[in-house]
């Protein structure tokens, strides 16, 4: 069964409430296990042209899903909690990507495992390590090659 891990953020001034609620209703896929999962941090806006408060997260999860159907399942959920994708970078009640793999690496083009950011984005990093630590999975041969201490530093 493939392990992902998953980052869930919001720019709603109620993220905390919308990532939790995506994490049970990730809970309800059939077959789907968190095994792990980072603190949720406040962090700044990347890329929008206001800065917003931010609440980020990431899990360790244990789907029997292949990728592209694990990426369908995860924008049912952000659908469900009223995603709108009205422009790039829009703020969102929840955004939901998968940031890497254990098992595998794919790329249809539209969507990548692992994601196009997740080398270049701290938030990323620093939720990622978290959920791997939580879940007790061994670090990844690519993390290893990081400077993760710098990630695993406290925040707010």
């Amino acid at each position: 069964m493939p392990k992902y891990i998953v980052a869930a953020g919001s720019s709603h001034p109620l993220g905390q409430r919308y990532i939790l609620d995506a994490r049970d209703m990730m809970n309800d896929i059939r077959g789907m296990v968190i095994c792990g999962e980072s603190p949720i941090f406040k962090n700044g806006s990347v890329g929008m042209p206001l800065n917003r408060l931010c609440f980020d997260c990431a899990w360790a999860i244990f789907a029997p899903l292949e990728p592209r159907v694990f990426y369908r399942e995860l924008k049912v959920i952000e659908h469900r909690l009223g995603r709108i994708r009205s422009y790039k970078n829009a703020p969102r009640t929840i955004d939901l990507d998968v940031l890497m793999s254990f098992d595998l690496i794919y790329n249809s083009g539209t969507f990548s495992v692992p994601h196009k950011e997740f080398y270049r984005r701290e938030f990323f990093m620093r939720c990622a390590l978290k959920a791997i630590i939580s879940a007790q999975w061994p670090l990844p041969h690519a993390l290893k090659k990081t400077s993760i201490r710098n990630y695993l530093a406290p925040c707010s």
